[in-house]
Order: structure tokens, then C-alpha cells, then sequence
């Protein structure tokens, strides 16, 4: 805990005794690295929320015959957010909730959620090369969704959500001892889309979207061998347009692809030091994102619905992911 608290009070220390221009080159940054790892994660629950939670909750609804019905999804994903050093995380998110139609055009969804991440954080630092730091972010909230479908225009539909909670980090500097520093506070979100779906010829349907993220995380002081690092609030604003297309030449299942565009327009983790700014590390740019799945046909007759996908990010964010849903309409 000793070596632990001098390194860490070193790397603080060096923005005091330097210019700020000098200390942003050798990437002190690092010390901030940790809370933007934690709005990537929260991030990461708010796209569980508007891709499979929301179908799944659409699909019980339409079981449910006008009766609240549970649901739930989970995902877990690895990526690489390029900071211009880069940010390694083990990323898994769930949901449970309740949903209802409401008439033919209206559905309603209450959830709780939570989300996981084991992250390294990977920078230079001086003369100190391969300086790598490793947390646990943790967040658990609750939400509320919602899908209304135009009646006047078959096929084109609105969806939102918003959430809250919160949220556990904990950095330490690796093999270095015990923690850098823990750091809670809370988070809220929100998302709103707007889609087309239909059908070629009975045999392809497409689903073309917009979607638009918030998310924030409130920042909070911690201290660092007597010196207090003041951590800013993070906001994450992303848009995400995208299409997806499913085969429907078999009764029983629904295999598809889908291919989006991300971008991600802040999502910036600003700490400072006795009034010297750290260099900010940002997940801010293009991320393109692939998906590929099967889904089984919401049939009426059949008490399963279930629906798995493949997930491969590239750009601004790198890796892979899957998320799953299932339910049994008893």
C-alpha cells in the first residue's frame, strides 16, 4: 500500500511540479482513465436496453394478451477504446422487468438493471513505460421503456427509455498493491429512436433506425496520497443509424444480419490536480458496428421466443459481443 501510495502521489505530483502542456505528453491521464471506463460500461447497459431488452419486452407483451408478463436479456462484450493509449474491458450487462400492451400501438416496460466491468488501462508515463492500471466498475439502476407503432403508417414506429442509478469504481495501479482509489456517484440516461420495418416480397424483412444515447455520470473528489484529484462530471451524447435484414423462408426461425453506424460526440473523463489539468482520455469518434443472429418467429403457437446475437465493433471502439434473450410463455 506504501509503494502503492507514492507512485500514485508521484504521478500527481509531477503535474505540480511541471508545465501542463509537459505533463499532458507523459500521460498522466491515466489516473482519469478509470472513470471513463466506467461511462463505457454504463454505455453498455443503455445499448442492452435499446436493442434486446426492447424486443424482448415487445415479444412477451404480444404473449401477454393485455397482462403484465416478465422479461429479461443479458449481454457481455470484450473491447478496446482507442484513447490514444487505449482501454482494455471485460464488459456484461442484464435486465429484468415487466412489460404491457396498451391497446394495439403502445407498449410499456418497467426494468431493473445492472452492469460489470473488468478493465485494464494501458499508458506511458516518463520513464516509467507500460504503466498499466486495473478496475471493477459496477452499476445497478432501474428504468422505464416504451414502443408506439404509428397506426396511420404501417411500419414506422417511435421507442424510448430512461434510466438511473448507481455506480461503484475502483482503480488500482497493476501489481503496485492495494487501490489507486475508489470512486461512486450516480447515473441517468436516456435513449429515443425512431424506425421503419416491413417486409420484401414475404420472404425479407428490414428494419431500418435512428437512435439517439445520453448518458451522464457525476464526478466526485478522491484523494491520492494526501493530494485530491477532482474528477468532472461525464457525458456520453451518441447517435446510431443503422439497418437490419431477416430471412423468412423457414416457419420457425428468423436468422439476420445488421450493420450500424456510431458516433460517439463526447464521453470525455476530465480530472485536474492542485488546478493543473489532467489530459482528458475520451471514447469521442466513429465506431462501426456489425451484427449477425437468429431469432425464432413470434408466433402465437409456440410458448418460445428466443433470439441470440453476434457482435463485432470496429473504429473508435474494437471487439466483439453477444447478447441473448429467451422466454417461455407458460
Amino acid at each position: 500500500m506504501k509503494k502503492t501510495s507514492l507512485l500514485c502521489g508521484a504521478l500527481c505530483a509531477s503535474l505540480i511540479s511541471m508545465n501542463a502542456a509537459l505533463a499532458a505528453d507523459n500521460g498522466e491521464k491515466i489516473l482519469a482513465e478509470g472513470q471513463l471506463s466506467s461511462i463505457n460500461v454504463i454505455n453498455q447497459t443503455a445499448d442492452l436496453i435499446a436493442t434486446s431488452g426492447l424486443k424482448a419486452a415487445i415479444a412477451v407483451s404480444e404473449f401477454a394478451h393485455g397482462n403484465w408478463m416478465s422479461f429479461g436479456s443479458a449481454s457481455v462484450s470484450s473491447s478496446r477504446y482507442n484513447t490514444s493509449s487505449y482501454i482494455n474491458t471485460l464488459g456484461s450487462a442484464m435486465m429484468v422487468g415487466l412489460a404491457k400492451n396498451f391497446g394495439r400501438d403502445v407498449m410499456l416496460g418497467v426494468y431493473l438493471e445492472g452492469g460489470y466491468g473488468h478493465y485494464k488501462t494501458h499508458n506511458d508515463i516518463m520513464e516509467m513505460h507500460n504503466l498499466t492500471g486495473v478496475g471493477n466498475t459496477t452499476n445497478y439502476g432501474i428504468g422505464m421503456l416504451a414502443r408506439y407503432d404509428y397506426p396511420c403508417i404501417k411500419g414506422l414506429y417511435a421507442e424510448g427509455s430512461v434510466h438511473g442509478g448507481y455506480m461503484h469504481n475502483f482503480w488500482d495501479l497493476e501489481n503496485y498493491g492495494e487501490a489507486g482509489y475508489k470512486n461512486h456517484g450516480v447515473y441517468v440516461g436516456t435513449h429515443v429512436g425512431l424506425g421503419y420495418e416491413n417486409v420484401i416480397a414475404k420472404t425479407v424483412g428490414f428494419d431500418i433506425y435512428g437512435k439517439y444515447f445520453y448518458n451522464h455520470q457525476t464526478g466526485k473528489d478522491t484523494e491520492i496520497d494526501g493530494r485530491t484529484i477532482k474528477f468532472e462530471n461525464v457525458n456520453s451524447h451518441r447517435t446510431r443509424f443503422g439497418a437490419r435484414f431477416d430471412l423468412r423462408v423457414v416457419d420457425a426461425l428468423r436468422p439476420y444480419i445488421g450493420a450500424a453506424w456510431e458516433q460517439e460526440y463526447d464521453a470525455t473523463a476530465r480530472a485536474s490536480v492542485a488546478d493543473y489539468s489532467i489530459d482528458a482520455p475520451t471514447a469521442k469518434g466513429a465506431t462501426g458496428v456489425f451484427e449477425v443472429g437468429v431469432a425464432t418467429n413470434r408466433d402465437q403457437a409456440s410458448k418460445w421466443d428466443i433470439d441470440g446475437t453476434f457482435q463485432a465493433f470496429t473504429g473508435k471502439r474494437q471487439g466483439i459481443g453477444g447478447m441473448i434473450r429467451a422466454h417461455y410463455a407458460f
